[in-house]
């Protein structure tokens, strides 16, 4: 499952999930979406998928998180087909290494006392509290 976090980590895509995606298409992959609703408005729908989160503005996917518990992500079998993929880079400095390895460039940025951000070359962001992974979220819009 490495190869998976790996592409995402690159490209922002998540199996058929990529940024601008219709939310029709997406619609006839996942087919219990609306019963995943959690934020609805005019122009912004969001889903919660176990530890996916999508988030679509003017029915466009805008937003891709990933939420980490414990080097564990729970993922839709539609999105991959094991439903999970586990992380052994959970901490700081092992995710900084995995991150060199790869050749993935990264800047460190501070959120809050205890929470920092690495936003990569490639526009995904790594979010950790207290120096653990908590998501990777990939966002169509600068933040």
């Amino acid at each position: 499952m490495k190869d998976t976090l790996i592409d995402f980590l690159r490209t922002g895509k998540l199996s058929f999930l990529e940024l601008g995606v219709d939310i029709s298409q997406v619609h006839m992959k996942l087919n219990d979406l609306e019963s995943k609703l959690v934020r609805r408005t005019k122009k912004i729908k969001s889903y919660n998928y176990d530890d996916l989160s999508i988030h679509f503005e003017n029915n466009k996917l805008d937003v891709i998180s990933l939420f980490c518990k414990k080097g564990v992500i729970y993922l839709p079998q539609a999105v991959i087909e094991e439903g999970k993929f586990e992380i052994d880079e959970v901490d700081y400095n092992e995710f900084v290494n995995l991150l060199s390895k790869e050749g993935i460039d990264y800047e460190l940025h501070p959120w809050s006392n205890t929470m920092f951000v690495l936003r990569l070359g490639t526009g995904v962001h790594v979010y950790f509290d207290s120096e653990k992974l908590y998501s990777i979220e990939f966002y169509g819009r600068k933040t």
